[in-house]
């Protein structure tokens, strides 16, 4: 309860820093650059994966353990200490603190990435297909319209509560890979078949 009554207040917050937000060239500059990167680093992971994807025949060489695997990239947002938000010039024009704040909304998803790229079975892929997920709360400013905004910045602004200034001032972004070999037999000793 007192979770998601955190959640309620800080989608307040979202809310009023979103009608603050001003498009200056000096705000576009910085999203821009973000957006960038990290759609770069959503296009690495999934490089990274579809790599290991090619290399499963060799890693899944035991034929009395492996009976499936799982395979996920993730890229998340994490909160080490201050460094990881920038200091922006407006920051006082917000009135936000905003290393605390965004500290609170880290640990309110911790569990969660921005972007995901989960393989089961060779299906994978990043969200990201060209086409701009020009969205709340950007829709709200025309000079977004010509950026094409990559899926993880939508994520974190439309399916979590950072605002666009929270969005600006991230700084510390983590990409892992995890690969899961599996064995699942019963009380015989006799593995499941996936085939």
């Amino acid at each position: 309860e007192q979770k998601e009554e955190v959640k309620l207040l800080l989608q307040e917050r979202r809310d009023i820093l979103n009608e603050l937000f001003q498009p200056t060239e000096a705000n576009l500059a910085q999203f821009c650059k973000l957006n960038d990167e990290l759609y770069r680093l959503t296009m690495a992971l999934n490089e990274r994966v579809k790599r290991i994807v090619s290399k499963k025949d060799i890693l899944l060489d035991s034929n009395d353990f492996d009976d499936d695997y799982e395979l996920e990239g993730t890229l998340k947002f994490v909160f080490n200490d201050e460094t990881s938000i920038s200091r922006l010039p407006d920051d006082d024009y917000y009135g936000s603190n905003f290393a605390v704040m965004i500290k609170t909304l880290y640990e309110v998803y911790v569990d969660y990435g921005i972007e995901s790229i989960v393989t089961i079975n060779e299906h994978h892929g990043p969200l990201d297909d060209g086409v701009s997920w020009y969205e709340y709360p950007f829709n709200r400013f025309p000079e977004f319209k010509d950026f094409i905004i990559c899926y993880a910045v939508h994520d974190l602004t439309d399916h979590k509560l950072y605002s666009i200034p929270d969005l600006l001032r991230l700084n510390d972004f983590w990409s892992e890979v995890e690969f899961k070999v599996q064995s699942i037999t019963n009380q015989d000793g006799q593995h499941y078949d996936f085939q």
